[in-house]
């Protein structure tokens, strides 16, 4: 796998919740997968990435536009040697304010990478626009409100254009069988799956499965499930007013205790009925 000589991105941190970071030639590459509560955009200039994301790998190339996110574990699993784009992330709360059409926060909640290719005629401008993003966003409130605006614009552009499944696979290098596994574990990581059954998927044999899972993404296949079983909590938590034992459950868990002390774990400290709660309290009046 090859992968870009790392060096950290510009990144610039706004009051509203914009995170902005302007790729360079160095920058591309994740050294893990992991996984963060906000939503995630990525936009590519020149160059291109390949994604490992919810069972599936995406590759972006110039003029890709893809918005998921990103509670759900990801990683850049190769990238080209000169790349240039921009990545931001913003709050759940700001996609709930816009009530997107086509139920478009309910796809990215459940775990769509959702991905359009801006017409080469403009391309010039969309890159322009969005590498502006990042002193807009150091200069203050009033400019983040113009990027919050020129953000939701996207956002809609994506739910008119963005296919019902934006699922485009390549090849994942070095390891095809990782591919497959990550596919079977999003079909069943509700279910209590055997290791030894992800590895039937994958055409290995277990301990190869083991080793090449935390080689390629950077944890082990116990924390992936965890993670995905912590997202798909989330969701219920955000969409549904079921009980913490329901959620649980449908989540994966075969009990309370495992449940809430995962999701303490990979919430750094919150507790599902914290999180509903924040949820709700940052969701828009109807």
């Amino acid at each position: 796998m090859r992968r870009g000589k790392l060096q950290a991105p510009l990144e610039v941190v706004g009051p509203l919740g914009f995170r902005v970071w302007l790729m360079n030639e160095r920058s591309a590459s994740m050294v893990q997968a992991h996984a963060h509560a906000d939503l995630e955009l990525n936009f590519v200039t020149d160059g291109w990435l390949t994604y490992a994301y919810g069972g599936q790998v995406v590759k972006l190339e110039p003029g890709s536009l893809a918005v998921f996110w990103g509670s759900v574990p990801h990683q850049t699993i190769d990238c080209a040697p000169r790349i240039t784009g921009v990545w931001a992330t913003f709050t759940l709360p700001m996609l709930m304010s816009w009530k997107l059409p086509e139920r478009m926060d309910e796809r990215l909640l459940k775990g769509e990478f959702l991905k359009i290719q801006i017409a080469p005629e403009d391309l010039a401008h969309e890159e322009y626009v969005l590498r502006r993003w990042a002193a807009d966003v150091k200069r203050g409130t009033d400019e983040q409100r113009t990027v919050q605006l020129e953000l939701e614009a996207r956002m809609r552009r994506m739910a008119s254009e963005a296919p019902s499944s934006s699922r485009r696979t390549s090849t994942l290098p070095p390891e095809p069988g990782i591919e497959r596994a990550l596919a079977y574990i999003h079909q069943k990581y509700r279910e209590p799956i055997p290791s030894s059954e992800i590895a039937g998927a994958a055409g290995w044999h277990e301990k190869y499965l083991m080793r090449a899972f935390k080689r390629t993404l950077g944890m082990t296949l116990g924390e992936y499930l965890t993670r995905l079983r912590i997202s798909h909590a989330q969701w219920l938590l955000i969409s549904t007013e079921k009980s913490m034992l329901d959620i649980a459950f449908e989540s994966g868990f075969q009990s309370a205790a495992p449940f809430y002390q995962a999701f303490r774990k990979v919430s750094q400290g919150v507790t599902p009925l914290q999180f509903r709660k924040s949820a709700q309290a940052a969701a828009p009046n109807p």
